[in-house]
């Protein structure tokens, strides 16, 4: 039975930025900080004023900046992130933010707005307002257990706190409708996405539009981690129904917001780039994705496709 937690707070109401990433991990390589991985419990850890004098940003900045690290893994030792950053620290290739993206937003259980909605929203148009009242619904529909033992379910915040967390998924996600040219650096790299885009003052658009900038070995990586996941148990089944793959909480299908005809196309791709290790059929309305050879998705396998994407990124 899957625990749940809520993380609603942290970044101090800053959405992620250009460059926020490049100071975490830089900045961890030779000075200890609160919370990375490759600090050793003894060592002395920099301080927030240390930080705040580093990177030349507020105490409230220096908490999102630490928060966004977290949530990506950029604290975590060689993490998929710290691979990301070692060839492209600026994230200059939009394989490199896609790969950003599904780091964020892979971990459903871990709840936030972001989350969410990348893992359960359904709607092609939303707004802060109705975007409040989904999550509110979602929870009283979802019983999202926090505790299996004590039989204690996840919270949502105050509607003061969730609008702060919701406002930052738009700042996150969405391009202004207007700007200039130099508030770019103050954009995160997930606007280029365009998984949301502002259609007015007060709404946004989010079509399952066709992915043209997804490339295939990012879709493919993204969906061998999900699946080595899947069937991680010795005795999992060999086969998943298609609709369970397009509509799964942390599914590439869900995270990448696809439509079901891109997500036909990009199984066909798996698993011709498989070997039909894992396949997909069709037969009499009956959709199944079907796992003939769990080696497909080995951790070696996996660090392979990744490792294609980082040599495309480093050129």
């Amino acid at each position: 039975m899957e625990e749940f937690k809520g993380r609603f707070s942290g970044h101090q109401t800053f959405p992620l930025r250009y460059g926020w990433l490049y100071k975490y991990v830089d900045t961890a390589e030779t000075l200890p900080l609160e919370g990375d991985e490759a600090c050793s419990k003894t060592s002395t850890k920099a301080s927030r004023e240390d930080l705040m004098v580093r990177w030349g940003v507020g105490k409230n900045m220096v908490d999102a900046i630490k928060y966004w690290a977290k949530q990506a893994n950029a604290n975590v030792v060689n993490s998929n992130y710290k691979q990301i950053h070692d060839v492209d620290p600026y994230l200059e290739s939009l394989s490199s933010i896609w790969l950003l993206h599904w780091e964020l937003c892979k971990n459903y259980t871990e709840l936030n707005s972001f989350r969410v909605f990348f893992s359960y929203y359904n709607g092609l148009q939303v707004s802060k307002e109705s975007y409040l009242e989904f999550m509110k619904q979602l929870w009283d529909k979802e019983h999202f257990l926090e505790n299996a033992e004590k039989g204690s379910l996840v919270k949502l915040p105050s509607d003061g706190s969730l609008k702060k967390d919701i406002a930052v998924l738009f700042q996150t996600f969405s391009k202004p409708l207007q700007r200039k040219a130099s508030e770019d650096s103050f954009l995160s790299p997930l606007t280029e996405l365009g998984l949301i885009k502002p259609l007015d003052r007060s709404t946004f658009i989010c079509e399952l539009e066709y992915r043209h900038s997804l490339s295939d070995d990012v879709f493919l990586f993204a969906t061998l981690e999900y699946l080595s996941k899947v069937f991680s148990e010795p005795e999992a089944a060999s086969t998943i129904s298609f609709d369970h793959f397009l509509t799964s909480p942390g599914s590439p299908a869900r995270v990448f917001r696809l439509s079901q005809s891109e997500l036909e196309q990009r199984l066909s791709m798996v698993e011709e780039r498989t070997a039909h290790g894992v396949g997909w059929t069709d037969t009499q309305g009956l959709r199944q994705i079907q796992v003939a050879d769990k080696e497909a998705f080995s951790p070696v396998k996996i660090q392979m496709v990744l490792d294609k994407i980082l040599s495309k990124a480093r050129k």
